[in-house]
C-alpha cells in the first residue's frame, strides 16, 4: 500500500515543480505581450544553462529590421525565480525587465516586474546572476 501511495504521489510532486516553472513563464509572457505588443516576436524563454544562441540571433535580427520583440533569460536560481527580459515595442522603445517570482525571496508566488527604459542596445552580460543587460557589460 505504501509503495502504491508513493508511486501516485511522485508524478504529482513533479507536476507541482513543473507548474511553478510554468507559472513564471506564463506571467512573463503575459506581461511582455502587453509591454511589447501582441505582434512582437517572442525570441525565446531561455532557462538557466540553456543555449541562448537562437534567441540572441532573433533579438539581433529584430533590432536590425526595426521590429518589436522580447526575449527572457533566467538568471541563476536563488530563493525565487529571477529572469531578465529584453523588450522592444512597436514605438522602438527598449526596456530591460527584471522579473522575480517573489521580490522578498519567499516561496509564495507573487510576480514582480521592475521595468526600466533602455536607450542603448542590449548586451549579453554572460554572468549567471546577470545574463542580459542594457548597454555596456557591467564589470
Amino acid at each position: 500500500m505504501t509503495a502504491l501511495t508513493i508511486a501516485c504521489l511522485l508524478p504529482c510532486m513533479a507536476l507541482s515543480a513543473c507548474s511553478r516553472r510554468d507559472e513564471n513563464e506564463t506571467a512573463i509572457e503575459t506581461r511582455m505581450l502587453r509591454l511589447a505588443g501582441p505582434q512582437a516576436e517572442q525570441c525565446g524563454v531561455i532557462r538557466h544553462g540553456m543555449d541562448h544562441g537562437d534567441g540572441w540571433d532573433c533579438v539581433q535580427r529584430a533590432e536590425r529590421e526595426g521590429r518589436s520583440f522580447w526575449m527572457a533569460m533566467q538568471a541563476r536560481p536563488t530563493d525565487a525565480a529571477v529572469w531578465h527580459v529584453a523588450v522592444r515595442n512597436n514605438a522602438a522603445e527598449r526596456f530591460i525587465v527584471f522579473y522575480s517570482s517573489n521580490r522578498f525571496g519567499q516561496s509564495a508566488f507573487e510576480p514582480h516586474f521592475d521595468i526600466q527604459p533602455c536607450n542603448e542596445p542590449f548586451v549579453l552580460a554572460g554572468t549567471p546572476k546577470l545574463p542580459l543587460t542594457c548597454g555596456t557589460t557591467p564589470p
